[in-house]
């Protein structure tokens, strides 16, 4: 995710203070990419004003999940 241009990761590193989601500001319309997102299948979470959190299930997402949804989000944001 961090190599999408307009995208920042704000989870902490630090994984004794970060929970289940990634949580990330996006620099254009986040309201609208989530929007985008869901018309394809992908249900993620939006605090106003810029900030969108997924959390994906290690028992039930893989890599592959993780893969394909960097890939939607940075076709979404290059259009």
């Amino acid at each position: 995710l961090s190599s999408i241009s307009g995208i920042e990761i704000i989870t902490p590193s630090d994984i004794n203070e970060r929970g289940s989601q990634v949580s990330f500001r996006v620099s254009n319309d986040s309201e609208g990419i989530v929007m985008m997102l869901k018309d394809r299948n992908i249900i993620c979470d939006f605090r106003k004003p810029d900030i969108v959190r997924i959390a994906p299930v290690p028992l039930y997402n893989t890599i592959d999940d993780i893969d394909i949804f960097a890939d939607i989000l940075a076709d979404i944001i290059n259009k």
